[in-house]
């Protein structure tokens, strides 16, 4: 149970800590990180599990050599960084009665929210008027004067959550624009419609929906019950303005004493009917009438073009920035295209050039109506129009609009803009081969209706840190921001995002001299490199009941031992907890997934210069050249192979004995490495560009442990051997812990995979399974679909099922995670390591760390 202390003056959560008779100066921080911290204030254990899901740093105790690199010693190899996830736990806070209403305690110069770590200014204790000293600028605060000093309590969580404003008993608009392909064969056609039927049951009665169809011409669908289907037809091979729309459309903006006046968006309760209607006769009208030879008529960026000056004609633009109402209704939109293939008409979407000399690829752009001409690589997309800047325009200003795709076709769309408009506005993005799947309609039940809460709208993060450390950059489901400010806090902003979102903060060390300048009023001589690091990370959004909330979460890092030559400090640093592994694994992987998927060589650069000359030289000579996504992959893995060799120097043992050996602590993050290189993200065979786009977007968002699972498997084993075998035993990704007799089941979160061992496969066909002689065997088969079925149902997105047999076609879903026991070929200077089994790819990482085997 989370529990609150809560002064009963204004309803604030007082949650600091005393120290009597100590000053700032005087006080040492303990090398503990946080869950021994919260350990000693008697703090229950799924509390602590609560906390450590909202952020986990890299480095949870930060050694000295990493932390100031003024002392002389290297600096970290992985960076200082936190991933944190804003709205984990959606809907505890409610259940808990553990919110806030009105504002929190705020510094007055830099603006972050009073927490545990403040304290009391000491100095003055005669002063009858109670102050507090802000940890991250060292202003001193004024509290009210009714509070008395002896209520003051500690907090039992560093989470706070408070409801700035409550807009619920207003009327909520919540829009669905839906944007439909509708030149799909028959089949897929007639299963994404009746997937729109059903789709109409989960929403409520009080959203109002409008429809857009799209081949040839763009179709808005009036949506008025007199018994008349009818459409607004618009050629798709124009380009359309606000005011055309206004135009055609017959729509009227709003004002503030009138609601908007559109016959193309209804609420859902009056429109049930012509609804259904004008999806049962799309069908047969739309669906035919494309040669076998010629590509079907898509006119995809006109369609999303209308939409949003649509959107930009019934929704008002003059909207505040505290409460984002509009004529006193709060509008949340939600803008979902469909689409089946590559566009061959219309308005057409270019990504933006970071990269001056980057070949420039155009997406959701116009291909050619041949057949023949297939798109297969992203070289094959051509150049043409810019639509790319407008509809991010209107994304930044419009806050409250989300954009979710959902793509089904067998050639490559060309989605790398699209991808990055969904990405900003924390949208929704479904990439597969068929509408007409099982997969397809599990992922619209999911999105609208099991996931359909955990969307909030119109967030924004604030990060502070003490002087001593800044922001250098983010990474996750955020607008592009300007550089970020050194000592002083930043700012991003997404017009949505989901309860399971995450965004990666990347954080360096200021030196003293800098921190001492920004904030004359502590002097270059107080400030200590052995004090702790403190980050605060403020979100706000808006929910779907009109409820504008803050939540604050603290954190606080200690300063461990220095890394030195001494075997001792390195193995208190272990034992401390100091390094997570797996946060620092999953940090590396996005990170390098999200310079390949922007071309973004600076980054890798920049964190390369950290490791040695010779591979920030390799890597400054390809940020100078032309970059496409293929040729981002080499780079990556120089940066990685680079970043391993150093991190093995660094963290192996000390001792001249034991050299090449890593301690416990660190021993997974090579082995983990290894799958990586292996994993689909990073290679260029046999995947598609808007296949890796689809699989960085869910790395990029999703926390820590779901982003391990995509790139390092969950295996679970299966056998009739023992009781502990029949219920199933997670084993290593290793061919030796497979056997013929046994089944197995690979949770790769894209795919679940089920292997049937050969032997096992033979007692099936036998339908050994339904005798009741053969009951161990009949048990093993129930529980293996049991888990199957619990494994499909938990995933956010619903996996591809794979069903194979021992050493068929299917299998290589499984055995590209596997490690062999025997390198498939004789190991020599040109072949990669990673193809190798996962002892030699270490003793090759050994003989380039040390020089010589071990």
């Amino acid at each position: 149970m989370l529990t609150t202390a809560l002064c009963p003056d204004d309803l604030l959560q007082w949650t600091w800590k005393i120290y009597p008779n100590r000053t700032t100066k005087d006080r040492r921080c303990e090398s503990e990180d946080i869950t021994s911290r919260l350990e000693h204030v008697s703090i229950q254990s799924r509390t602590i599990q609560f906390l450590r899901s909202v952020s986990r740093f890299t480095q949870n105790t930060l050694p000295v050599g990493g932390a100031d690199p003024a002392m002389g010693v290297p600096p970290l190899v992985i960076p200082l960084a936190c991933v944190y996830s804003p709205l984990v736990g959606l809907g505890t806070f409610e259940q808990s009665r553990a919110q806030l209403r009105g504002p929190p305690r705020r510094c007055t110069k830099c603006g972050a929210v009073f927490n545990q770590l403040n304290d009391l200014n000491h100095e003055a204790t005669n002063d009858p008027v109670n102050r507090w000293i802000c940890v991250f600028c060292r202003f001193v605060n004024t509290l009210p004067d009714s509070l008395p000093r002896g209520s003051l309590t500690e907090s039992s969580t560093g989470v706070s959550e408070y409801i700035l404003a409550d807009t619920s008993e207003k009327c909520l608009m919540e829009i669905h624009v839906f944007v439909i392909d509708v030149s799909l064969p028959v089949s897929e056609l007639n299963s994404l419609l009746q997937g729109m039927l059903s789709v109409l049951q989960l929403l409520p009665p009080d959203a109002s929906i409008c429809v857009i169809t799209y081949a040839e011409m763009v179709c808005i669908w009036e949506l008025l019950d007199d018994g008349i289907v009818r459409n607004i037809s618009l050629r798709g091979d124009r380009n359309y303005e606000n005011e055309d729309i206004v135009r055609y459309a017959g729509t009227t903006q709003c004002s503030c004493d009138s609601m908007l006046s559109s016959n193309f968006l209804v609420p859902l309760a009056d429109a049930d009917f012509v609804l259904t209607t004008i999806l049962q006769e799309i069908a047969p009208s739309e669906g035919g009438g494309v040669g076998s030879a010629m590509k079907p008529k898509r006119c995809a960026g006109t369609a999303l073009q209308v939409a949003v000056g649509l959107i930009n004609c019934v929704t008002c633009r003059h909207v505040t920035s505290a409460h984002r109402e509009i004529c006193g209704n709060t509008y949340c939109t939600e803008l979902h295209l469909f689409i089946g293939g590559k566009a061959t008409k219309g308005a057409t979407i270019d990504f933006p050039v970071h990269t001056p000399n980057r070949k420039q690829d155009s997406l959701l752009s116009k291909m050619s109506d041949v057949a023949a001409k297939s798109l297969r690589t992203n070289f094959d997309v051509p150049d043409s129009t810019r639509l790319f800047a407008k509809l991010s325009h209107f994304f930044q200003n419009t806050p409250c609009v989300v954009f979710n795709i959902f793509v089904c076709s067998l050639d490559i769309v060309g989605l790398e803009g699209i991808e990055q408009l969904v990405s900003s506005t924390g949208g929704a993005f479904f990439l597969h081969e068929r509408f007409d799947s099982q997969l397809f309609q599990d992922v619209l039940y999911r999105h609208f209706g099991e996931h359909h809460d955990q969307l909030v709208f119109d967030v924004s993060h604030e990060i502070f840190t003490t002087p001593e450390t800044h922001l250098t950059h983010c990474v996750g489901p955020i607008e592009r921001t300007p550089p970020i400010k050194r000592l002083s806090p930043a700012t991003f902003h997404s017009n949505g995002m989901h309860s399971q979102s995450t965004l990666t903060l990347f954080f360096d060390s200021v030196p003293v001299e800098a921190a001492s300048a920004a904030y004359p009023s502590k002097g270059a001589d107080d400030w200590d490199c052995h004090s702790s690091r403190i980050f605060q990370l403020m979100s706000r959004y808006t929910n779907r009941k009109g409820q504008h909330i803050m939540r604050v979460t603290t954190a606080r890092r200690g300063i461990g031992p220095y890394l030195t030559d001494d075997a001792r400090g390195l193995q208190f640093y272990v034992e401390a907890g100091g390094f997570d592994q797996k946060t620092a694994f999953v940090v590396t992987a996005k990170c390098m997934a999200d310079a390949i998927r922007r071309y973004d060589i600076a980054t890798l650069l920049d964190l390369s210069r950290a490791l040695d000359a010779r591979t920030a030289g390799k890597i400054a000579r390809k940020s100078n050249a032309a970059v496409s996504c293929n040729e981002m992959f080499p780079v990556a893995r120089v940066f990685l192979d680079a970043m391993l060799v150093a991190f093995f120097r660094l963290y192996s043992s000390m001792g001249r004995h034991e050299m090449g050996d890593f301690p416990k602590g660190f021993a997974d993050f090579p082995c983990w490495c290894y799958h990586l290189l292996r994993c689909d993200l990073f290679q260029n065979f046999n995947t598609s560009i808007d296949e890796q786009l689809f699989r960085y977007s869910y790395l990029i968002r999703n926390n820590v442990e779901t982003t391990f699972r995509i790139i390092v498997p969950e295996l679970t084993r299966y056998s009739c051997d023992t009781a502990e075998n029949l219920a199933g035993v997670q084993t290593p990704l290793d061919r030796r812990f497979l056997s013929s007799d046994s089944i197995c089941i690979l949770d790769a979160f894209f795919e679940l995979v089920i292997q049937c061992g050969y032997t096992a496969h033979q007692w099936k066909e036998k339908k050994l399974h339904l005798d009741p002689a053969y009951r161990a065997f009949g048990d093993l088969v129930q529980v293996v679909a049991n888990d199957t079925e619990r494994k499909y149902r938990q995933s956010r997105l619903p996996p591809l099922l794979v069903h194979c047999i021992e050493d068929d076609s299917q299998s290589r879903f499984l055995s590209q995670f596997i490690s062999e026991v025997v390198p498939p070929f004789e190991r020599n200077a040109e072949n990669h390591s990673e193809k190798n089994s996962l002892q030699v790819f270490l003793t090759t990482l050994r003989e380039k760390t040390f020089g010589s085997k071990n």
